[in-house]
């Protein structure tokens, strides 16, 4: 059933509202705290409250007061969504009731009918759940009476939800039910297809809450930074490690005619890959999986060595794909002589001197030039920067040594013994030293000629090269503006494949 209508009635700033004619495609457009997120907010709690086929919700999303209108709480929410029926949704509902005698009637109003209104209420506090009051089939318009299936008045209602909280109260075996359909009171009709069914006269359903699930809901998106609403606008999510590697990214696409928006592509920023456990959770990735969302993890070489990267790929699984660069990092891909230029040319420009008062932009040859020199004064570091990655962790008292055998020695000769143990251990992690230090020259040295703009800091070899013409380079401010001056043929076919598998419409 596709979503035709949806109005809303005293939920937060809203007093009511309605979207008419919904398509397959919408965008709300507002204000800041106009109501945008109110809204999929509603659309979202709506869905959550019928998804398991419950009349009635406990614990409903919207339930404090700041969740009413003006913090009124003598009137319900109310959320009213209409769908529009085609034939296959007509047969599906027809299956369901053509076992009843009594659905006759409506059975052959289904066929005439072109929508099905449900009205969802949520009372508010302090006793709060949300209740689906009344479902009808509609003609063309929402002004139709309709033909009513279910409808429940607020005298039943109240029965209704005492009746299903004490069911709810006598089951032992839950952690904690969340939600309870208790049949009473109901539409005849329906009361009479449950017995035809083979139903008994009491009918409970009921679903187990397992705190992990709910945790996915409320703090994941927080921990993402991406505000719920905003989510569900994403159908495919790119996480970097800091927001110049965004921008640049961006900036990329749009030299390559690949339209990051229309593909609904949204970036996370990790903060480093430091932080790629936190954001790599098992219930973060199967929470966006759940929802259909496809995931890259697109990270800096650096140091990583092979069995490093393996690592990170199997706590993705299948979940999620893992990019890491070929180069040391994203500010290699700007390495590029014609680039560079045009980048100290704007720079200078910046500056606010009269044309005929600038220095003469260096030519591209010389740049090249340049740009050998500061990465051979960089081949040091990048050595160093390797070996220290290679070096064994710091190591610290065992707390679980410290207090093992208590009565068979002291604590200050515990103590003494761990100290000891660990300094047997660094002696032996500094025999290695001169080992892992031969190790990585030789590395270095066998890829040095034609990989060196690779391997050494990119955006510190960039700094360097602008230096020697009095500008500076900030991988914060100024990678995305390099990237934005660079020449679309300019961009590496490994940076090009990553892009347009990320946008393609597949």
């Amino acid at each position: 059933m596709r979503l035709h209508s949806v109005k809303i009635k005293r939920l937060r700033s809203i007093e009511e509202v309605e979207l008419k004619d919904c398509g397959d495609f919408n965008v709300l457009i507002g204000k800041n705290n106009a109501g945008k997120s109110s809204i999929l907010l509603a659309i979202d709690t709506f869905f959550e409250c019928i998804k398991d086929g419950n009349i009635i919700t406990f614990n409903p999303t919207l339930k404090k007061e700041i969740d009413f209108f003006n913090k009124e709480t003598d009137s319900s929410i109310e959320i009213v969504v209409t769908f529009g029926l085609d034939s296959n949704d007509k047969k599906d509902l027809m299956k369901v009731i053509n076992e009843a005698t009594q659905m006759k009637n409506p059975v052959d109003k289904i066929k005439s009918a072109k929508q099905l209104l449900i009205t969802l209420n949520i009372t508010p506090p302090p006793i709060t759940y949300s209740l689906v009051t009344q479902i009808k089939l509609i003609g063309s318009y929402i002004d139709d009476d309709g033909t009513v299936i279910l409808t429940i008045d607020d005298s039943t209602a109240q029965e209704l939800y005492a009746e299903s909280l004490q069911y709810r109260n006598k089951i032992k075996y839950a952690e904690e039910v969340y939600r309870v359909i208790s049949e009473i009171n109901v539409n005849s009709i329906l009361r009479e297809y449950w017995k035809l069914s083979g139903s008994t006269s009491e009918v409970l359903f009921f679903r187990y809450f397992f705190a992990p699930t709910k945790f996915a809901e409320t703090k994941i998106p927080q921990e993402l930074g991406i505000r719920l609403s905003s989510l569900f606008m994403f159908d495919r999510l790119v996480f970097v490690e800091g927001k110049s590697d965004e921008d640049v990214i961006r900036e990329w696409a749009s030299k390559l005619g690949v339209n990051f928006s229309q593909a609904n592509v949204g970036f996370v920023i990790m903060g480093g890959v430091r932080n790629f456990a936190h954001f790599a959770t098992e219930t973060t990735l199967s929470f966006l999986t759940k929802r259909q969302v496809k995931m890259w993890f697109l990270l800096d070489r650096d140091e990583k060595e092979d069995s490093e990267v393996s690592k990170l790929q199997s706590r993705l699984g299948n979940n999620a794909k893992l990019k890491v660069l070929s180069k040391r990092e994203i500010e290699n891909y700007l390495i590029c002589p014609s680039t560079i230029r045009r980048f100290i040319q704007s720079k200078k420009e910046l500056e606010g001197k009269p044309i005929d008062e600038l220095p003469e932009i260096p030519e591209i040859d010389e740049i090249s030039n340049k740009i050998e020199e500061c990465a051979e004064k960089l081949k040091q570091l990048s050595i160093d920067k390797r070996i220290i990655k290679k070096l064994p962790k710091l190591i610290y008292p065992s707390e679980k040594n410290l207090l093992k055998d208590p009565d068979t020695n002291t604590i200050v000769e515990r103590i003494n013994l761990e100290i000891n143990s660990n300094i047997k251990q660094l002696e032996e992690s500094k025999k290695d030293t001169e080992n892992i230090y031969k190790e990585i020259l030789s590395e270095v040295e066998k890829n040095w000629n034609y990989k060196k703009l690779d391997i050494v800091p990119g955006d510190l070899l960039l700094d360097q090269v602008c230096q020697i013409y009095n500008v500076r380079f900030n991988k914060t401010k100024d990678a995305s503006r390099m990237a934005a001056l660079m020449d679309k043929n300019k961009i590496d076919s490994e940076i090009c494949e990553i892009i347009k598998e990320i946008g393609s419409s597949n």
